[in-house]
């Protein structure tokens, strides 16, 4: 059956096995999207791993600096 499916502002009149198709397409695109979100999101987080890392292993020196002294005042 044939019924009105509108896309954003165009109203398109076409049958389901279409509107299926349409649906699918925009489904995809929508999913591709989400992933290249979620890598950006990744690669992201691995950079302030790293900063936190960092900052973690000067933090851990300086401690051990207080409690060794390592010859470093």
């Amino acid at each position: 059956d044939d019924y009105i499916w509108g896309n954003g502002r165009v109203g398109v009149r076409c049958s389901g096995e279409f509107q299926f198709h349409i649906r699918f397409e925009i489904k995809k695109k929508r999913i591709a999207k989400a992933k290249d979100k979620e890598k950006k999101k990744k690669e992201i987080n691995e950079k302030e791993k790293g900063l936190k890392n960092t900052m973690r292993d000067t933090r851990k020196a300086y401690t051990d600096r207080e409690t060794y002294t390592r010859g470093v005042q």
